[in-house]
């Protein structure tokens, strides 16, 4: 029933793509799948990257409060799964946590793990498991704290269609590592460490340099304060503004073609 529904999906998808007059993707990852998928011509598929909201900042005094609010001290690993699908390698990420061996730090993980079953028991087996947090879903005010607190952020996705969560980390100071596939290598720049995500001994290593090396940290923290500039609201305005001026040129001029063989 699962394959039914997905292809009923993928057909209704390229029906009405095939009627749209532009389509916008918020990263050149999802203009390629876009194009290949759903069998529209690349002219059609705008890109309109994503911005990150203002309150994405260093916080002060982030680390005590996250230690009241959550239960949380430092030092610790962020990582994020949202609704917890598979494809965010909560299990890559808790292996390569409990393959570093340091007693002094934890890895916080934001969202559920319910739909990943895997993951699950990667936590649940972990040698590491008394310094698993599972903090569940988080208030969108309360991100900026636990960001910035972090020592760093983890973020080996599979698949990721733009990556906000990487923006929103760096945007706050925290040093990044992410997973070298789809979106993320794009969205990331040279301001983050990047990993084959299903490479848990990659991942780890990565981790341990990060952890360990307080100039590493810094280097990351500034080239992601200077990679978040390129990413803002104003900067996503303009380009579906100029999507659409673009799709109804396009328009026009099919038009004319049209009334005028």
């Amino acid at each position: 029933h699962i394959l039914d529904s997905q292809a009923l999906t993928l057909t209704n998808c390229r029906s009405r793509a095939r009627r749209s007059t532009a389509i916008l993707a918020v990263s050149e990852c999802t203009r390629r799948d876009l194009v290949e998928l759903l069998h529209v011509p690349a002219e059609k598929v705008f890109v309109t990257p994503l911005g990150v909201d203002a309150r994405f900042r260093p916080v002060p005094g982030a680390a005590e409060v996250v230690a009241e609010r959550f239960s949380l001290k430092q030092p610790y690993i962020l990582a994020c799964v949202g609704s917890g699908h598979p494809r965010k390698n909560l299990r890559g990420t808790v292996e390569a946590f409990a393959a570093l061996g340091r007693a002094d730090l934890s890895l916080a993980i934001i969202g559920t793990a319910k739909r990943d079953p895997g993951a699950l028991a990667a936590i649940e087996t972990s040698p590491a498991r008394h310094r698993i947090r599972l903090l569940g879903y988080v208030a969108e005010d309360d991100l900026p704290l636990l960001y910035s607190a972090a020592t760093v952020f983890c973020f080996p996705s599979l698949y990721e269609g733009f990556g906000l969560p990487v923006l929103e980390a760096m945007a706050c100071g925290t040093p990044v590592i992410c997973g070298d596939t789809s979106s993320l290598a794009e969205v990331a720049g040279d301001a983050a460490l990047l990993v084959a995500p299903q490479d848990s001994r990659a991942l780890a290593e990565a981790l341990a340099a990060v952890v360990e090396d307080s100039g590493l940290r810094a280097g990351l923290s500034a080239v992601g304060f200077e990679r978040v500039r390129e990413f803002t609201w104003e900067r996503t305005a303009r380009a579906t503004i100029e999507a659409y001026w673009a799709a109804a040129k396009q328009s026009v001029a099919r038009r004319d073609i049209s009334t005028h063989p």
